[in-house]
């Protein structure tokens, strides 16, 4: 019974389970006195193709889980629009492409008409957003990084 308990333990399988059940028993006719040579092997060749079902299943649930990973990283996160018109505006006004912005570089992609328009269409107040550089730049260096 202890070498039973020993090799379901090393083999990681879940107790009460039904494949469990069956190895056990398996494993009792093949360590047992009572048991015939052809009970015996009868028992290893079960004990040895519930081994091979588990691997199987085993493998299948990792490949399944793969493709399902794979899948998942096809369906992009959802982006708010206003995320992404901030990062164009921000991309746009860098005109030095160094990725930051000083308070001018901010104020004028802010006063573009095409920027008021777009900030506008999604019920952005333009003013609002220029009024909030100093709130953005957390560090003080006025600028701001497209992080902040």
């Amino acid at each position: 019974d202890n070498v039973t308990q020993l090799v379901i333990q090393s083999l990681e399988i879940a107790p009460g389970t039904r494949s469990c059940e069956r190895l056990t028993e398996d494993l009792k006719i093949m360590f047992s006195n009572d048991a015939n040579a052809s009970q015996r092997e009868e028992a290893l060749q079960d004990f040895k193709g519930g081994i091979a079902a588990m691997r199987q299943e085993s493998a299948l649930f990792s490949s399944n889980h793969f493709i399902e990973e794979l899948l998942r990283l096809r369906r992009p996160k959802s982006i708010p629009r206003w995320k992404i018109l901030i990062k164009q505006i921000f991309e746009k006004a860098d005109l030095d492409q160094c990725g930051t912005l000083t308070k001018e570089e901010f104020t004028n992609a802010l006063q573009s008409h095409g920027t008021q328009a777009r900030l506008e269409s999604m019920n952005i107040d333009p003013e609002v957003v220029e009024e909030m550089f100093d709130i953005i730049d957390v560090d003080g260096s006025d600028d701001v990084t497209e992080a902040e």
